[in-house]
């Protein structure tokens, strides 16, 4: 996923409230991806079947539990988001003078970790390495054979997170001292990180 500022076109009966509310977030410095300009659409949309009329919009217990019941198969981490969106929006609604129901937070789905992280070994990194320095001259793909090896020991050599590596521009590696910046960080700050010998050399 891109982190970049995205806006869905809002239809429903919050449609500028949604509008004012992504321009009221990223004035606090947050990005509003597409996920959650999902989020804001889903809720905008499925609300229009509620007679609201403007001047006396508003979102009531019934409207709210409606749009964070766990859908089908969904992860309980998708319905958590659903009710962090639906707070902060009714939050915001109420600081701008309206009356509408806010989602308790004490409310919320637990979002249970049971993530397990596999430890590589050094013979399956140098493994790793050896498959990928041998990816085959593709005309179709003629630059394959040279990023994923590159993006492989940036990744493994300096920790990046995929979506940083990714973003990196020709501007962003400094050849003459061996350090990457990095500006599109987890928390939108920059970030300079030493590259080691071998991997400047490469």
């Amino acid at each position: 996923m891109k982190d970049k500022d995205y806006c869905y076109t809002f239809n429903g009966p919050f449609s500028a409230y949604c509008k004012k509310f992504i321009d009221y977030k990223r004035s606090l410095g947050f990005k509003i991806c597409e996920p959650y300009c999902h989020r804001l659409w889903d809720m905008d949309n499925l609300f229009s079947k509620y007679p609201l009329v403007e001047g006396a919009i508003f979102i009531t217990k019934e409207m709210a539990d409606t749009y964070v019941a766990l859908r089908g198969n969904e992860s309980v981490k998708t319905q958590h988001l659903r009710m962090s969106t639906i707070r902060q929006f009714a939050l915001f609604m109420n600081r701008i003078g309206f009356d509408f129901y806010v989602y308790p937070e004490t409310a919320f789905v637990k979002i249970k970790e049971n993530f397990i992280p596999y430890i590589l070994t050094h013979e399956e990194v140098v493994h790793l390495a050896d498959v990928l320095d041998h990816i085959p001259y593709l005309a179709r793909y003629p630059k394959y054979h040279l990023i994923y090896p590159m993006l492989f020991r940036i990744l493994y050599g300096c920790g990046l997170r995929l979506n940083e590596a990714l973003s990196l521009k020709v501007c962003d590696i400094d050849m003459d001292h061996g350090i990457i910046i990095l500006s599109n960080t987890k928390n939108h700050g920059q970030r300079i990180v030493p590259m080691s010998a071998s991997l400047h050399r490469y």
